[in-house]
């Protein structure tokens, strides 16, 4: 199982906080997916044919405080992960700031570098393009600890977790529905299936998470 194999692989790398980890591989294609937690391996869109079947050990949920995380494996995939998403853009950051994190990293001074990075608006956050129905305007959708943001046209909105009441799938869509019954249900719509899928499942573990945090 795709959850028996990541904690094999841990256990070789002496990692013991494995929550906010995943493996991610690659198919025939070339597109990557991440190693669903509850499905056999080979079953999944692994390439038949690979030997040795090659994958790569990633953060999946970041840690909110990741300079307080004990295991020092961890917070150097933290390190390595947000320095490459400030790299290819995937994390803006203001200049002052992006110019303290440079320095650190030269200086592999990891503690000090998440401590700065945490701190960003952007840490944590997974983007992904959607649409809504009637709308073909591509916007993008991102998701964290907390909860969800949607820009549209350079305006934010925020959909937090203690707002939301179930997220569902339905084909293309991924569903939020609020806890108030006066908001009607917010609708996103992906390419295919497959991202649609994948964006419902950052969702159900990002959301899992701060169900588990704040629980009474």
């Amino acid at each position: 199982m795709g959850s028996e194999f990541l904690l094999q692989v841990a256990s070789e790398l002496g990692i013991t906080d494995t929550q906010w980890l995943g493996l991610q591989y690659s198919d025939l294609h070339g597109r990557w997916w991440w190693l669903q937690d509850h499905k056999k391996v080979l079953a999944q869109k692994v390439r038949p044919i690979a030997d040795p079947l090659v994958m790569f050990l990633k953060v999946r949920l970041y840690p909110p405080k990741p300079s307080t995380v004990k295991d020092t494996t961890v917070q150097r995939l933290v390190f390595l992960q947000v320095q490459s998403a400030l790299e290819v853009g995937e994390l803006t950051c203001p200049l002052p700031r992006n110019s303290t994190l440079a320095s650190l990293a030269r200086q592999d001074s990891v503690l000090l570098y998440l401590e700065t990075a945490e701190d960003l608006e952007e840490y944590g956050m997974w983007h992904f393009i959607v649409t809504r129905p009637h709308d073909p305007i591509p916007a993008r959708l991102s998701i964290n600890s907390t909860g969800f943001s949607f820009i549209l046209h350079n305006r934010k909105y925020e959909f937090p977790f203690s707002d939301i009441k179930n997220v569902k799938i339905k084909k293309k869509r991924v569903v939020l529905s609020h806890t108030s019954k006066a908001i009607p249900d917010s609708v996103f719509e992906c390419s295919d299936h497959a991202h649609a899928k994948e964006l419902y499942q950052f969702a159900v573990l990002h959301r899992k998470f701060y169900l588990v945090k704040n629980a009474c």
